[in-house]
Parts: structure tokens; sequence; C-alpha cells
């Protein structure tokens, strides 16, 4: 095991986001909240999962934990979606059999996650390098990584374009919570990006 104060971060991210999820778990009956809520639910299983990734040293076992931290990964645009749809009122297309369909993406993926020995479809190679950081992996990506990440983006783009154009249309209502939850959206998608576009200062940390 290793330790680095950035970690810190992990862990106070995981405990906002379990405090959060648990706070409007209890209020889920309103538009929107159950979906909130199951994202920070999702958040803390992402963080913490890559949490003790980066904690750990052995490639097998940071393998186990960015397989779990896929299950958050590729919930949590869905549910951004799911919840920017019912918070802006505009769910009416909304049926179980839409909502479902668009987790047909995701479960794929984590499936495809799971058994990336047999096909390295997600990552085709992975190596250990020291740093200052300690031990850290180092992924390539395959090519339906590439696949679930368009997936994400649009549905993160979608959302965020829905927030914009409610806020434009009817700004008294929406503007204050409208402008925070575009802000939220676009710094993840931002670190997230330039993760996977090699722009990172850092090889091997995920600023997402």
């Amino acid at each position: 095991m290793q330790f680095h104060s950035y970690l810190l971060l992990y862990f106070v991210t995981v405990s906002i986001s379990l405090l959060i999820g648990v706070y409007l778990w209890f209020r889920r009956d309103a538009g929107g909240v159950r979906d909130l809520a199951l994202l920070m639910f999702a958040v803390a299983l992402w963080t913490a999962a890559d949490g003790i990734e980066r904690m750990t040293v052995a490639l097998p076992v940071k393998l186990v934990f960015s397989k779990v931290s896929h299950i958050g990964i590729q919930s949590v645009p869905v549910l951004f979606f799911l919840f920017v749809t019912r918070f802006t009122r505009r769910d009416r297309w909304l049926t179980p059999r839409r909502e479902a369909a668009l987790w047909i993406m995701p479960v794929i993926t984590i499936f495809a996650v799971m058994t990336n020995e047999f096909h390295g479809w997600i990552w085709p190679q992975v190596l250990l390098v020291v740093g200052d950081l300690g031990v850290l992996a180092i992924y390539d990506h395959g090519i339906w990584f590439w696949l679930a990440t368009a997936y994400d983006y649009v549905l993160i783009l979608l959302a965020v374009g829905l927030l914009v154009f409610t806020v434009l249309r009817n700004p008294q209502r929406y503007r204050s919570n409208g402008v925070l939850l575009i802000g939220g959206a676009l710094v993840p998608w931002i670190a997230n990006f330039i993760y996977l576009a090699d722009l990172n200062p850092v090889p091997g940390i995920d600023w997402t």
C-alpha cells in the first residue's frame, strides 16, 4: 500500500458524495431527486474504487479496483442525463422502455470491463510506472473504451445543452441551480478530456 496527500481528496469526495446521496434519498419523491441521489452514490463508488486503486501497488489489485470503478463511471452520465431531463420537466418522452434503453451501452461496457483479459477492448495494455506519486498504472485504451466514452460524452453534452436552453428560456426559475449544474458538469468533463487527450500534466492520474 502507498499513501500520498492528494489521496485525501478522494476521501473528502467520497464522504461528501455519500452524505449528499443519503440526504437526497430521503427526499427522492421530488422530480429527478432519485436520479441525483443515485448519481451521488455512483460518484462515491467511482471515487472510492479509484482512490483504492491509487493506494495499491500490485497490478492485479489495481485492475480489480479499476473494474469496480467502472460501475460508477458508466452510471454517472446516464443518471445525470435522467436527472436533468426530469429537473427541467422535459421527461414526457421518457417511458420505462426508453429509460431502460439508455442503460444498454453502460451494461455492455461494464461487461466488457469485467472480461477485458479475454479481448482487450477496454485496456489493450496496462503498465506500471514509478514516479513522485508512487506506483501508478498507465492504461492504454481500446476500441470499446472509446465507443463508451463517446456515448457518455453525448449524454453529458445533451444534458448540458438542455440545461442551457432551459436557463435561457426561464432564467428566473432555473438560473441559480441551472448555472451551478452546468458548472458542475463541465469542470469534470474538461478534466476528463485533458486526461484522455494526453494533455495530462501527471500521467496516470485521472483528474475527473
